[in-house]
């Protein structure tokens, strides 16, 4: 647009001039029976009276006319919202782009936020570039392939919100130590690496029973947050698991009784368990010295 009213702004005369205000009245060309139409163009308010410099923020043809007469470039009065910069950044918090897989070709990634990514699954070639500085990763869905696991081996967080599946071994991220999913049928498949210190479940419905896979699997952890993950209404944990848990977090849970003389966990590990309205007991009442119990959570976990 700037460029054709470039052209058009060649053909257009000056007759009057006030230096003062640096205005001046334009005569377009006639041709065909129209034109010699005049137009006051205002540089210092940036107007013309044709109105188009007004509501395309670009100066018109009569506008570049007066602007080349003041030696003035005419480009620098375009609106700066045409700036690529400018638009970046107004925009950018507006809308989540789609990235193409190419994305990730950058290998210095340490921390992603973006539900709308997905990691590509095709072996060899330049997609196979390992992102060996990635630590946090927070996804809408994760597919655990055998190459995204080589390409995300240092990943320390793990959160994926909807769909997750696990087609390849979790435990082979050996550093992760924080992992978050949703919404999984069974734990009897899942492998999880010894390294984790946080686990949080939701939305699973696993039975109480495969409470001792993760108990048995994960001596290191310290944080486990069950959101509708387990159903039941008793569990009886083993004794010699949870050796290093230092908070138990349930919500969501129709447990009314936790069987077992022993405290399961260790000495300094407390458990916030929400309470509903519908349970005819606290599950872990006979503990009560051990632990607190909420009706909100406010605990930093």
């Amino acid at each position: 647009m700037f460029n054709q009213w470039h052209q058009k702004s060649i053909d257009h005369t000056i007759t009057k001039y006030n230096h003062r205000q640096q205005s001046a009245s334009v005569v377009t060309k006639r041709q065909s029976g129209f034109g010699l139409n005049t137009h006051v163009v205002k540089i210092t308010n940036r107007e013309c009276s044709c109105g188009k410099w007004t509501q395309f923020g670009i100066p018109c043809s009569h506008a570049q006319k007066v602007c080349a007469a003041y030696n003035i470039n005419a480009a620098s009065m375009v609106k700066n919202y045409y700036d690529v910069q400018a638009y970046k950044n107004t925009y950018s918090k507006a809308f989540q782009p789609l990235y193409p897989e190419d994305y990730w070709d950058a290998p210095e990634f340490r921390l992603v936020h973006d539900t709308t990514i997905r990691i590509s699954t095709r072996p060899g070639g330049q997609d196979s570039i390992i992102l060996e500085n990635l630590s946090t990763l927070r996804v809408d869905e994760f597919c655990c392939s055998e190459e995204v696991v080589k390409r995300i081996s240092n990943l320390k967080k793990l959160h994926v919100r909807r769909r997750f599946s696990c087609d390849y071994s979790l435990a082979q991220l050996n550093k992760l130590e924080s992992l978050h999913f949703e919404r999984y049928n069974s734990l009897e498949d899942m492998a999880f690496p010894t390294s984790l210190k946080k686990l949080s479940l939701c939305y699973c419905r696993f039975h109480w029973e495969e409470m001792t896979i993760i108990g048995s699997s994960l001596p290191n952890l310290e944080v486990l947050k069950l959101y509708v993950a387990f159903e039941g209404r008793e569990s009886s944990p083993i004794d010699g698991e949870f050796l290093q848990l230092k908070a138990l977090i349930i919500s969501g849970s129709n447990l009314e009784q936790w069987r077992g003389r022993r405290y399961p966990f260790s000495t300094s590990a407390w458990v916030v368990s929400k309470i509903h309205d519908e349970f005819e007991r606290d599950p872990f009442k006979h503990w009560r010295y051990k632990h607190t119990t909420f009706h909100s959570f406010g605990t930093g976990y």
